[in-house]
């Protein structure tokens, strides 16, 4: 597993992923590191999350479990159903309807490439961390110029 963060630079619509470092105490200086850079973190709202939803649906991406950051077994458990028969529309009307109250915050969505010749996943945080199988550098090529458009498309 390697893990990539999305930074954006400050006043600008330049995003870049950027691979972290594989020591686990470095994470806050790396941060912080770029941060002095020019770079903001990026992360993921709800509504960032529905989009990719939509948006990886059509690109051959199957969403396998959501992590709600605040633990609501039930809830978390009827999404996690739905994702077994990979009703997307009502797992995004779902989501919608309780953001709209503010009941929902996301921690995460893993997903699969839908070829599984490559076995290729991924997991992406709220904080703006995906962290991917390793191997098959065209799909996460791929998934990378996803999330970057959409990121792009989302500050506009």
């Amino acid at each position: 597993m390697t893990k990539y963060k999305i930074f954006k630079k400050q006043n600008l619509f330049k995003f870049e992923i950027v691979k972290l470092p594989d020591e686990p105490t470095s994470y806050y200086s790396f941060v912080s590191s770029k941060v002095n850079d020019g770079f903001n973190q990026y992360t993921f709202t709800v509504n960032k999350f529905l989009k990719l939803i939509k948006k990886l649906r059509a690109s051959d991406f199957t969403i396998t479990h959501i992590e709600l950051l605040e633990i609501d077994a039930q809830f978390e458990g009827k999404l996690n159903n739905l994702l077994l028969t990979q009703q997307i529309d009502e797992i995004v009307e779902t989501i919608e309807f309780l953001d709209n109250y503010e009941e929902v915050d996301l921690k995460s969505m893993s997903y699969n490439y839908k070829n599984n010749l490559n076995n290729f996943s991924f997991k992406l945080q709220n904080n703006g961390v995906i962290i991917t199988s390793d191997g098959a550098i065209d799909i996460q090529r791929k998934l990378f110029d996803i999330l970057l458009s959409l990121v792009s498309e989302n500050e506009k």
